[in-house]
């Protein structure tokens, strides 16, 4: 029993994409199963809060009325935040294709995209002032 839960088939039959990775069906611990949806949660998560606190922040997301009268109109925020967005999402997605997956390993490759998501949850919740909040209840800064 312990070893049927213990690993899950990608599938039953040998397809193309498991053939170009290694030629026969990959057993994976559910333990990576389970990495990968956390990981991905938390990395959607934390990308979220950088963009739309850098979204919020420029005047795109402002009408001329509502605009505070002390608003930087500058639209940098967004300019810089979504092109490393998308290239953080193009590198990530780079370490799953047939050319680096099977050097580098799906282990190394779940554990990368953990380190990534945790890096950006704690930026976007560092933009949005949650963790300034958090640490002030303890009698910290």
């Amino acid at each position: 029993m312990e070893f049927l839960l213990s690993y899950v088939y990608i599938s039953s039959f040998p397809t193309q994409s498991n053939r170009k990775i290694s030629g026969h069906p990959q057993k994976i611990p559910v333990f990576i199963s389970t990495l990968q949806r956390l990981s991905s949660i938390i990395l959607s998560q934390g990308l979220s809060l950088l963009l739309s606190a850098a979204y919020l922040s420029s005047p795109i997301s402002l009408q001329a009325e509502r605009a505070p009268p002390t608003a930087v109109l500058s639209n940098r925020p967004f300019a810089i935040t979504f092109p490393i967005v998308v290239v953080l999402h193009l590198l990530l997605s780079i370490l799953h294709t047939p050319l680096v997956l099977p050097r580098i390993g799906l282990h190394t490759a779940s554990y990368v995209g953990l380190i990534v998501g945790l890096g950006c949850m704690f930026a976007g919740l560092g933009v949005w002032k949650a963790l300034y909040d958090w640490v002030g209840d303890f009698g910290g800064l």
